[in-house]
């Protein structure tokens, strides 16, 4: 784009390598206006998606029916199970509701499903002739108002979910996409405006301005040579000859004034929270393998296995009618398998150190079934009862090992009483390291005052 700009004793030709109209207008063919828009054209809020509903849909699903293991759930030769769990993902985390309409017969399955895509279904609700509200489905597509022959589908209909909002009760939810557009939209227009500016010929807005007197033929050689310099990136380092009265000036900072990276930084932060996801997975940018093992893990934890129960909850309740249910075992996913076998390679570490198995479950926060809880109090009570052999103190040190005791077990009780762990580091000049450890592993295990008393009048007696 070329202006002359008549300033008085010269005349200015001002240069742009784009129309700055087409870059501020809202309404450019190039601005993202809403969340299918943000999908299509931002790759952050595409693989935040995509990243969530793969993730989902690698969750084991155990289908019982009348409470007993199958391979197929009914719907299963319209949408299988894996299918429609991705499907509704997507639609709750884009448009904040999913809608799938239950097919009958006449669509040639004994019983079906087919998912529709959210941003074509309005969801309305109304009073009935009894009184009661109705929600209602319906589909536009092109022009075409589905489903065929009447006004709508009614709530048994349909297989509906939506996401909390907490500006309406019924349609759409809030999704996580629409939280994230305004930030996406940021790591897309400075994508675009690089784009534009290498596209230029890498040439920021320019202003050249030449006397007034200078001659047509002179100031008409100059315009077209910006002309050629803007109009690509080939033409970005040509050579220009001008008078000493000529001027040349940089009207836009230059990139490097730009801070892009924490520009960047900042907006990939803020829709990696809407979508929760760790920003490591998103770009890899952990300090440490296990910083990005532990973000990998509590993303499964926190988010995946989160959302593993709503859809739980949401496809039994469709599915109960036809004596069926689904589980989703996130614990079998791969990480959890891997994190599993170092749980366990822990506990015998623990173990072979001198601790209970009791201690070392408990240390680790491994999750022991209630049929096992016997073995490991047995476990727990085996090690407590253990004598506890200490060096033989002589007799003027007697009553000095018992004050320690005494003051050691007071020390354990009052950290119990606070709701803290009764292994409390102790300091004493009269007692062996080696024995100070050993009192350490079994308060471990005490639970109560019981326990610490029962420890530490074994200490006493055997002294």
């Amino acid at each position: 784009m070329n202006r002359t700009i008549d300033l008085g004793s010269v005349k200015a030709v001002l240069t742009s390598p784009w129309a700055l109209q087409e870059l501020m207008d809202d309404g450019g063919r190039e601005r993202v206006r809403n969340v299918p828009e943000g999908f299509s054209r931002i790759p952050l809020i595409f693989r935040c998606v995509r990243l969530r509903c793969n993730t989902l849909a690698r969750v084991p699903i155990h289908v019982f029916e009348n409470g007993k293991e199958v391979e197929h759930y009914p719907f299963e030769d319209s949408t299988p199970l894996q299918s429609l769990v991705w499907l509704t993902e997507a639609a709750l985390l884009l448009d904040g509701k999913s809608v799938s309409v239950i097919l009958n017969t006449d669509d040639g399955y004994d019983v079906g499903i087919q998912w529709l895509n959210p941003f074509t279904v309005t969801v309305k609700e109304r009073l009935d002739a009894s009184g009661r509200w109705q929600r209602m489905f319906w589909q536009n597509i092109e022009g075409q108002r589905f489903p065929r022959g009447r006004d709508f589908w009614t709530q048994d209909e349909v297989y509906y979910t939506r996401e909390f909002s907490v500006l309406s009760d019924t349609g759409s939810g809030t999704s996580a996409a629409s939280v994230a557009l305004m930030d996406g939209e940021t790591t897309y227009n400075i994508s675009r405006f690089l784009k534009q500016f290498f596209k230029g010929g890498a040439m920021p807005i320019t202003m050249v301005t030449v006397p007034k007197e200078t001659k047509e033929a002179e100031r008409t050689r100059i315009e077209d040579f910006f002309k050629r310099a803007i109009s690509g990136i080939t033409r970005a380092f040509r050579v220009l000859a001008v008078n000493e009265q000529t001027e040349i000036k940089t009207l836009t900072p230059e990139i490097k004034s730009f801070d892009i990276k924490a520009l960047d930084a900042h907006s990939i932060e803020a829709v990696c929270d809407a979508f929760d996801i760790p920003t490591s997975m998103i770009r890899g940018q952990a300090k440490t393998k296990a910083i990005s093992d532990t973000e990998r893990e509590s993303f499964v934890n926190d988010t995946i296995a989160a959302r593993a129960g709503y859809h739980q909850l949401k496809l039994n309740e469709l599915l109960k009618p036809y004596g069926y249910s689904v589980d989703f075992a996130v614990e079998e996913m791969p990480e959890m398998q891997e994190n599993e076998e170092e749980r366990a390679s822990a506990v015998l570490q623990y173990v072979n150190a001198g601790f209970s198995l009791a201690a070392a479950t408990a240390i680790l926060g491994v999750q022991v079934p209630d049929e096992f809880q016997p073995e490991l109090e047995l476990s727990k009570q085996r090690k407590l009862a253990k004598p506890i052999e200490i060096p033989k103190p002589t007799n003027g040190q007697v009553a000095m090992v018992k004050a320690e005791m005494e003051r050691w077990q007071r020390k354990a009780i009052s950290r119990l009483r606070e709701g803290k762990p009764a292994a409390v580091e102790f300091e004493s000049m009269l007692l062996p390291d080696a024995f100070k450890t050993h009192v350490g592993k079994l308060l471990v295990e005490a639970r109560s005052e019981a326990d610490i008393k029962h420890i530490f009048a074994q200490i006493v007696e055997n002294a």
